[in-house]
């Protein structure tokens, strides 16, 4: 087992978890899972995208683009300091 984990260049403990979550299981329930997670997951965008709508127009962000939320969401992700870079502010 710790042969084939190396050769395909998967640790032990994630093959542990991957058995311990997926072990005993038909593949098509597997699939099935995986299909679900996908759905879950963008539901999940969908209410926050929607939390997002509803509470907005209460903190004055509702007549900013969405292009500028989408901005925020990436300077999380990137770092404040990326994106004033990105919009040319210096400091």
């Amino acid at each position: 087992m710790a042969e084939i984990c190396r050769r395909d260049g998967v640790s032990d403990a994630t093959f542990y978890k991957w058995r311990s979550k997926f072990g005993g299981t038909e593949p098509s329930y597997a699939k099935r899972l995986r299909e679900l997670e996908q759905e879950n997951a963008k539901l999940k965008k969908l209410v926050a995208e929607a939390h997002l709508d509803m509470h907005a127009p209460k903190e004055g962000l509702h007549n900013r683009p969405r292009s500028w939320i989408g901005a925020t969401s990436l300077a999380t992700a990137m770092g404040r300091s990326a994106l004033r870079t990105r919009a040319g502010v210096v400091g």
